[in-house]
């Protein structure tokens, strides 16, 4: 009888020319991929669990989705097999193998950062990855306007109505907005994110940088919660989802090498924040981790803030 396997694999797409990561019958999307190639190169019916499920054309350069599997093809040959078959907008970084079957790409993650790209003249070869907009944004309104993202934050005014939950409540790393060449790039790390809530704080915030709205614009909609004064929703090719922070590693770790290098870490062992890994990882011992202690990192990262909220 074969052993069953959790595996997941370490992902970058260019999300252009997807529908999204989420399957959709007749559409192409990330997810349908990743599980089709899977599906033949493991021999059997299998499903992908992601950390972020992203929008149509919505990148990610280093997003994770687990899978579990009775293939006996090893882990080297999985790995190879997927760089060689998945289209060319999706590469396959790393493969990790989990002593832990209770790991989830999803559940276990403690942390999500996203970056949202903003270039501020229309520029044809950034278009495709950055929202290219005409004049100069303001750094220090939009500095001063980002400063209540800390903490315990009740995010419900940024997420589009229809995909509402009955909890808004994200807790936030950190949030910050730095020049990077010719580009702008706001980056928001918390332990979830709302539908739509980066897209609608980089509208909203780029409406501050220009001057349109109050500096407080953010912190009035957090203490109230009214969606209908947030910015227009930014465009999706600007977002990309850079990495998903877990108990003991984070995605996006730089490869210790371009070949099949692997290694085992022992139980209780965690990967450095920018320790590099090689492209195979088995990871022995517990590491899942829980809702609570994802809620802790994040208090515990933020100074234990808690931001303007809307309670009901």
């Amino acid at each position: 009888m074969s052993t069953l396997r959790l595996l997941a694999l370490e992902l970058a797409y260019r999300g252009s020319d997807f529908h999204g990561w989420q399957r959709q019958p007749g559409e192409r999307t990330v997810q349908g991929e990743v599980e089709r190639w899977c599906r033949r190169l493991c021999n059997e019916e299998l499903g992908v669990v992601t950390a972020g499920r992203t929008d149509s054309g919505v990148h990610a350069r280093a997003s994770l989705c687990t899978f579990r599997t009775t293939s006996t093809l090893s882990g080297e040959r999985l790995l190879r097999g997927l760089r060689k078959v998945l289209p060319a907008d999706i590469r396959a970084i790393r493969l990790h193998g989990f002593e832990d079957l209770e790991f989830s790409a999803r559940f276990s993650a403690r942390w999500r950062r996203y970056g949202y790209r903003i270039c501020e003249v229309p520029d044809p070869f950034r278009a495709p990855t950055a929202w290219c907009l005409e004049g100069r944004l303001d750094h220090e309104r939009m500095e001063q306007a980002l400063k209540p993202l800390s903490g315990r934050t009740d995010c419900r005014a940024f997420c589009v109505t229809q995909s509402l939950p009955e909890a808004a409540i994200c807790w936030f790393h950190s949030a910050g907005i730095t020049r990077e060449g010719e580009e702008w790039v706001l980056r928001l790390q918390a332990d979830r994110f709302l539908h739509s809530q980066v897209r609608s704080t980089a509208g909203t915030l780029v409406a501050i940088g220009q001057g349109k709205v109050p500096v407080t614009r953010i912190a009035e909609l957090l203490q109230s919660g009214e969606r209908a004064k947030v910015g227009p929703t930014a465009p999706p090719q600007g977002l990309f989802l850079e990495a998903v922070g877990y108990p003991r590693f984070r995605t996006g770790l730089p490869l210790t090498s371009h070949g099949m290098d692997e290694r085992v870490m022992q139980e209780g062992e965690t990967a450095g924040v920018d320790e590099p890994l090689p492209a195979l990882v088995h990871w022995k011992g517990p590491s899942h981790g829980t809702r609570e202690q994802a809620i802790e990192a994040a208090r515990q990262a933020s100074g234990g803030v808690e931001s303007p909220k809307h309670r009901r």
